[in-house]
């Protein structure tokens, strides 16, 4: 039976947060348009970004057809690149089971969005929870205005996959809106925390509003906070030899999303920003010299040299390749593959 498929031009253009979709459309001469027909757009094979509805097809008389029209988009979070796809669907909407036709692009596509950048952690100390941020940045053209950027701290029943999530509100605060090329350097944040369950997954997101409301543009995956009163754990969690530098802070990770989730509906808290960085301590010349000789640098080392470390495939090192330069080890988690677990196994092989 012939098939209904996409021949010709096909594409995709974004303009803020709508994106527009086009493509030449084929079937047999005089094929049914029964039904309703959709265009999406994929990102991964995981993330829905846009789906245009095309309503029944109308073709010519050599089952021809070109179709196009705008859509809203809500692109993954992080700086990634993705894959994209686009797909010729059809069904109900709301529910276009049947799949006609899939198409990938060749180019990796890459999206400018309010990002977290560099270490990113939190302490509690009774209802209050402090929440340090290396640097907010919104890479966008110059005079690029961000909407309203907040922050949202979640207790997720699990693990963040960049799509729709539940859970258990923590805090929040409102930031402000940014300007393009603009960032916010050492930001400290003390703010109300409201209980949760100890077992969740701990997860802080950098939303934008937007006219489809809040969407998350980044997010970072955090252990469980440190109590301000005993031990803190990040002193357990260093490696014994005596080389590791006391620099480094609590790692954390970053993956790709696109939220689908309402924002957070935690009460509204007041936040405190102070400019101070927190105390440093540094190792001693000999011990960073005969540390760095043993590690790797993420910087300057090839894709087959850290594809050498154990636990590192060589499709996670070109990842690490590719997300280069960083600042600080704890950046490492932007690239695929890399967890907080094997980033402490590999932390004392490695250097900037």
């Amino acid at each position: 039976m012939p098939r209904t498929t996409f021949c010709g031009n096909l594409g995709y253009r974004f303009d803020a947060d709508q994106v527009e979709l086009q493509a030449d459309i084929a079937g047999p001469c005089g094929w049914p348009t029964q039904g309703q027909w959709a265009l999406q757009l994929w990102a991964d094979e995981t993330v829905k970004v846009a789906e245009l509805p095309l309503g029944q097809l109308e073709a010519d008389a050599q089952g021809l057809l070109r179709v196009s029209g705008i859509a809203a988009a809500q692109p993954p979070a992080g700086d990634d690149f993705h894959r994209m796809s686009l797909k010729l669907v059809s069904g109900q909407p709301g529910d276009y089971a049947e799949l006609h036709d899939q198409q990938t692009f060749g180019l990796l596509q890459s999206f400018a969005q309010p990002r977290l950048l560099g270490a990113v952690s939190c302490q509690s100390s009774g209802e209050e929870m402090t929440i340090e941020v290396e640097s907010i940045r919104n890479p966008r053209a110059a005079g690029n205005l961000s909407g309203t950027l907040a922050l949202e701290l979640w207790a997720l029943d699990a693990p963040y996959a960049g799509t729709s999530w539940s859970g258990t509100p923590v805090a929040s605060l409102v930031i402000g809106c940014l300007d393009g090329q603009a960032s916010l350097e050492r930001n400290r944040f003390v703010v109300h925390a409201a209980p949760w369950p100890a077992d969740r997954e701990l997860t802080l997101m950098l939303r934008e509003w937007t006219s489809a409301g809040y969407v998350t543009r980044d997010y970072r995956l955090l252990e469980q906070p440190a109590l301000a009163a005993p031990v803190a754990p990040v002193q357990e969690l260093e490696p014994v030899p005596a080389a590791e530098p006391a620099q480094e802070s609590v790692p954390v990770a970053v993956a790709v999303e696109v939220a689908t989730a309402a924002p957070a509906q935690a009460v509204a808290v007041a936040a405190t920003a102070v400019d101070s960085e927190p105390a440093q301590s540094v190792p001693s010349p000999s011990a960073k010299a005969e540390a760095s000789a043993q590690r790797v640098s993420i910087n300057r080392a090839s894709a087959a040299r850290i594809s050498s470390l154990k636990g590192i495939s060589d499709k996670v090192a070109a990842s690490i390749v590719a997300h280069r330069p960083y600042s600080s080890l704890d950046d490492l988690l932007r690239a695929k593959g890399i967890g907080i677990k094997r980033l402490e196994q590999l932390r004392a092989q490695l250097e900037l």
